[in-house]
């Protein structure tokens, strides 16, 4: 499941979804934990972890709770961009 975030003044969908910035890398290496760590921590592959750092895809609701309480963090933490926007009044 790809983080998708709506595209900016197109009619045309995106022929990729856009990198969503994270901030799971810095927490994990903050944490001294291994991308192994992480994945064994929330029941999933270190690959997915992987891909879940770069933004080239995003856990599932479940995994992120699961994610943040790993890190010891808090989800709006890992994702500051996604909870700014959901933060922003709809015009």
């Amino acid at each position: 499941m790809l983080c998708v975030v709506p595209p900016q003044f197109s009619s045309r969908p995106p022929k990729r979804a856009p990198k969503v910035p994270n901030r799971i890398r810095a927490y994990r290496l903050k944490s001294n934990l291994s991308q192994g760590d992480v994945a064994r921590a929330v029941g999933a592959t270190r690959a997915a972890v992987s891909a879940w750092e770069v933004g080239k895809s995003c856990p599932t609701l479940p995994l992120l709770f699961k994610l943040a309480n790993a890190l010891s963090t808090f989800i709006e933490a890992l994702y500051p961009s996604l909870y700014e926007a959901a933060r922003r009044p709809v015009a």
